[in-house]
């Protein structure tokens, strides 16, 4: 499910905005959590809340304040918490994976969250989702973390860790500026899912064509009927000790991608392969001299296919039909040797990989522009909060 769009009613223009000081940290003042923060307990039982919108720590995004998935409360069994809109949901369990949005609609919560409502006389409520953002309360939240397989914070210990707060109007600021670029990082990530949804239906459609079909021409390319097999060869990888994995510069391809180097090549690329056992569906190429290791299936015979088209083929199968076992998944090549398929000619082949190249490059220029402004928000929360 999509998120509802954040509502910024608090943030009114402020005529007085350039005036007030970044960095005058005279005015600054500092405060245990439970002074300017407080835990709303309100408990409630799946069977009552049947209807309303469940956030589970599954459905938080890390580094994230907005809520993106949710499921139902007749999903979950067990007493969970209650959380109103303008609350923030703070996954105090394995805080380490810095799981903390701010609720845009009313519902229930896991009660291996804290739901924290800021006390608006002295915090700010827009101020606070960034000062628990940033690496001095995260970092104070693991250290106050208690157990060792599921480290947890308890609302009696945040509340005694202290926290240095800017004036009112600071805050205000300060909180203008960080949700300004929240919200043009929200834009980029939005732009991002509807273009891979976009990037699904166009490779989806240039390459799954259904087997039931009985036309050789689709959509102004050739196709020929068969199968995967023959289409391209897979073959497992080969062995290789750990001991000779870091001798040289020819990359080394796991289950994982690259985990090391070899003296020599097992082959002169290009190469396709994917992982064989524990990590499945992943799909990598490689243009350069490789060695593919035994925990992967690699591609021995391109049968004059073009190999990058190979690569998208192969990156749009559901590999977990094909994967047998329950402890290590394992992936058998005679499995998938038999998948019946729609194969178009070499000269449409590359058309269509131009056109995926295309679009997987446009994909990256997006997840370059969004890693950027999350280094932009990390620098800002550094500037205005760790001190």
């Amino acid at each position: 499910m999509t998120s509802v769009p954040p509502s910024r009613d608090g943030l009114l223009p402020n005529p007085d905005w350039a005036k007030l000081p970044f960095f005058d940290r005279t005015g600054w003042r500092t405060l245990r959590f439970g002074e300017f923060a407080q835990s709303i307990n309100e408990r409630v039982e799946p069977s009552e809340a049947a209807e309303d919108i469940y956030v589970g720590l599954e459905h938080l995004d890390s580094q994230s304040l907005h809520i993106h998935r949710w499921g139902k409360g007749s999903d979950v069994i067990g007493t969970k918490l209650r959380f109103r809109k303008g609350e923030i949901i703070f996954g105090r369990r394995r805080a380490y994976q810095r799981k903390l949005a701010v609720a845009e609609f009313d519902g229930i919560c896991s009660a291996h969250a804290m739901v924290v409502r800021a006390k608006p006389d002295v915090v700010f409520p827009e101020f606070l989702p960034f000062l628990m953002m940033s690496d001095r309360f995260m970092n104070r939240a693991v250290e106050i973390s208690v157990g060792s397989l599921s480290p947890t914070i308890n609302w009696k210990t945040l509340k005694l860790e202290e926290f240095t707060l800017p004036p009112l109007d600071q805050q205000r600021r300060i909180a203008e500026t960080l949700w300004a670029v929240d919200e043009t990082l929200e834009c980029w990530r939005d732009s991002a899912s509807y273009y891979n949804s976009y990037y699904q239906i166009v490779s989806e459609t240039l390459l799954r064509r259904d087997s039931s079909q009985h036309t050789t021409r689709i959509d102004n390319y050739s196709w020929r009927k068969c199968t995967f097999g023959d289409a391209a060869t897979l073959q497992r990888g080969h062995d290789l000790p750990v001991s000779a994995r870091m001798v040289g510069d020819i990359p080394i391809w796991g289950s994982n991608g690259i985990c090391g180097f070899h003296s020599e090549a097992m082959y002169d690329g290009p190469g396709v392969m994917t992982g064989r056992s524990g990590t499945i569906g992943e799909v990598y190429y490689t243009s350069e001299p490789y060695w593919p290791l035994n925990t992967t299936l690699f591609v021995k015979d391109f049968h004059g296919n073009n190999p990058k088209y190979i690569y998208y083929l192969l990156n749009s199968f559901d590999f977990k039909k094909y994967s047998a076992g329950s402890a290590v998944p394992t992936l058998n090549r005679n499995d998938v040797h038999p998948t019946p398929l729609w194969l178009p000619d070499l000269s449409d082949q590359l058309r269509i990989v131009e056109t995926l190249d295309e679009l997987v490059s446009y994909s990256g220029c997006l997840r370059r522009h969004i890693e950027k402004f999350k280094n932009m928000m990390k620098m800002l929360l550094e500037i205005f909060l760790e001190v």
